[in-house]
């Protein structure tokens, strides 16, 4: 049962509470002379408020959203329907012991300027509120000007016609945290029936307060557990972007140093005057040359998984037009592509970001969707660039987007990642003529400096 769904029960009872009391008055000793009646009839009517009292309060716990406020209304509830001149609550301080009042109402408001109340023993601490406190007990003062125990409030309470109070104590798992101290103006207004009421309000205070202290706690827990998945999310995704440059690092060795060496090598090779050579040393050299040229075969298809050179060379938009072509070859999936021409230069590092999302969302409309046909369009909207992969396969359920894409190496769940990292965004959506829609965009004013990704320094 939820909090709310509590609560109203506990209303629905005092309002049962208060309609047996007017039920009550109907039913006044009819043997009673005319003061004794009025005696009565006065005694059940302010019974009867202290019912609605505590039914307002629990309709203000119902509808409780945070601490302040709600104490807040409670004490003008209590003052508005229970007839009190003052109603306060006050919370003890866990160092000083002091009593602070945090929420008040009532004509007598005045009487809590400059009020110094302890919880600790001791002149300040030995009154109806500090005791209630340190105690945990309802303490009832019913001729407020002779009770020893409030001497030394007497005059205070004089100037606004105080005559008698009584303090509950509130509790959060057991452990004393405040008080609620209420206050009259005629004597011996606080009987044991309105003590039993007073008393389980303080109790549904305290109850409504440990609940807000665990929802507090528990919101709390959340927040930092999500501060700190987002902060390890950040971090692998910077770490992702770093291995993004060394990915093009690593292929512009490939290309530029070791594959240049290896063709130098085979060229080589191929000035060597085979008339010289002994028939073993030319079978000999035919086998080099044949392992260079593998060599070399496998270090272009390397270079081209890591970072086509056209991606640096041409430009992003040249090397996904070389990718739909290649995807076309290699899984047998025609896929058009459309380029609006506008300018749209982003730093070599989330270009290559860019190409490595748009080859796996082509290879899994392949693989797994099973698709007939592709089209990757890119575009500028505004200050974003718009990369657009449309495809008409089966579709993945979307509310399990990480694991699409699971046989590849990017996947939407990574590929959303690092471009939300880029302070971009990934929609998906499924066209009403099937397939799906995946669109990509990153701001043109991107900038992988700012994001820790990094150097994006010309490589070598």
């Amino acid at each position: 049962m939820s909090f709310q769904s509590q609560w109203a029960i506990l209303a629905m009872l005092a309002g049962i509470g208060l309609a047996a009391s007017a039920a009550a008055a109907r039913r006044s000793h009819r043997g009673q002379d005319s003061a004794e009646r009025r005696q009565t009839q006065e005694a059940l009517q302010r019974l009867n408020r202290l019912y609605e009292t505590l039914y307002a309060a629990n309709q203000a716990i119902i509808r409780a959203k945070d601490q302040q406020s709600f104490l807040q209304e409670i004490c003008a509830i209590i003052v508005e329907h229970g007839g009190f001149v003052l109603a306060w609550i006050g919370m003890e301080h866990a160092s000083s012991r002091k009593v602070q009042a945090i929420a008040s109402c009532g004509s007598a408001s005045g009487y809590l300027d400059d009020l110094q109340i302890s919880a600790a023993p001791g002149p300040t601490g030995s009154g109806p509120t500090g005791t209630a406190i340190r105690d945990k007990v309802s303490v009832l003062c019913n001729d407020f000007m002779q009770a020893p125990m409030t001497a030394a409030w007497h005059a205070r309470a004089k100037r606004y016609g105080i005559k008698s109070s009584a303090a509950f104590p509130l509790l959060i798992s057991g452990k004393h945290i405040g008080a609620l101290t209420i206050y009259s103006d005629p004597l011996n207004c606080f009987t044991a029936d309105y003590s039993d009421l007073l008393e389980r309000l303080s109790a549904n205070i305290s109850f409504a307060l440990e609940a807000m202290d665990r929802e507090q706690l528990h919101r709390q827990v959340q927040e930092q557990l999500a501060a700190m998945l987002e902060r390890e999310a950040s971090m692998a995704t910077e770490l992702s972007l770093q291995d993004e440059q060394i990915r093009l690092r690593v292929a512009s060795e490939l290309h530029d140093q070791i594959g240049q060496s290896l063709i130098l090598g085979q060229i080589k090779l191929g000035t060597v005057d085979a008339a010289t050579l002994s028939e073993e040393n030319k079978a000999s050299v035919a086998e080099v040359r044949g392992l260079l040229k593998q060599v070399i075969h496998d270090v272009r298809a390397l270079t081209q998984q890591l970072a086509p050179p056209a991606l640096s060379n041409a430009g992003l938009e040249t090397a996904l037009h070389w990718l739909c072509r290649q995807i076309a070859d290699d899984y047998r999936l025609p896929v058009l592509f459309h380029d609006d021409r506008e300018a749209k230069a982003l730093p070599e590092v989330i270009n290559s970001i860019i190409y490595q999302s748009a080859r796996e969302l082509l290879i899994n409309a392949a693989k797994h969707a099973f698709a007939s046909t592709a089209k990757l369009s890119v575009g500028r909207r505004a200050e974003q660039f718009v990369l657009e992969v449309e495809d008409d396969g089966i579709g993945f359920d979307q509310a399990e987007p990480a694991g699409f894409g699971k046989d590849g190496g990017f996947g939407l769940f990574n590929i959303t990642r690092q471009i939300r990292h880029l302070g971009g965004t990934v929609t998906v959506t499924r066209p009403a003529s099937g397939g799906s829609l995946i669109a990509v965009q990153v701001p043109l004013s991107a900038n992988i400096h700012a994001l820790g990704g990094g150097d994006d320094e010309e490589r070598p």
